[in-house]
């Protein structure tokens, strides 16, 4: 049972994260939503670059708790991703086509999952060295992500104009 100390302290702690997201996303949404998938590209790349900053941070301070961050932001972005990833193919793929695709995306995930797996056993065994090449990946997988959505933006434009 918590105190009314400890209560207060998770009140104030509920209140000062959720507050900014509950001013900032009337105001934020609408303005994404004037661009053409403005809402998952900012839920990508947001996601991209957060998991890419916290990496660095493990790979240069590398204590319990930057560890454990990691371990949640990576996790929290990986669900986040899969969400963006089920409602583009939900809204975009015919549903004849929809389940071979759910069934594509899926295996590309789990061997991602394989392929992190076996770079890990393939590195010497020092946490900055992995920390490290797991951030250079992150940045690499960033400048992938934010170039490729500025690509396609721009054949779409071409096509409109066209």
């Amino acid at each position: 049972m918590l105190t009314g100390e400890a209560r207060g302290q998770v009140a104030l702690f509920l209140l000062l994260t959720l507050l900014p997201f509950s001013v900032l996303a009337p105001l934020i949404g609408p303005f994404l939503d004037r661009f053409r998938h403005g809402r998952r590209w900012a839920i990508d790349s947001t996601m991209a670059l957060l998991d890419t900053i916290v990496a660095a941070v493990t790979a240069t301070v590398f204590t319990l708790p930057t560890v454990l961050l990691l371990s949640f932001v990576v996790g929290l972005c990986q669900q986040l991703g899969k969400l963006a990833l089920d409602a583009t193919i939900q809204e975009h793929v015919p549903g004849d086509r929809r389940t071979s695709v759910f069934g594509r995306s899926e295996t590309l995930i789990q061997l991602s999952w394989v392929l992190g797996g076996g770079l890990a056993v393939a590195l010497p065994v020092r946490e900055d060295l992995g920390m490290t090449v797991l951030a250079a990946l992150m940045l690499g997988w960033l400048v992938w992500v934010l170039r490729s959505s500025r690509a396609r933006g721009r054949v779409r434009a071409a096509a409109v104009v066209t």
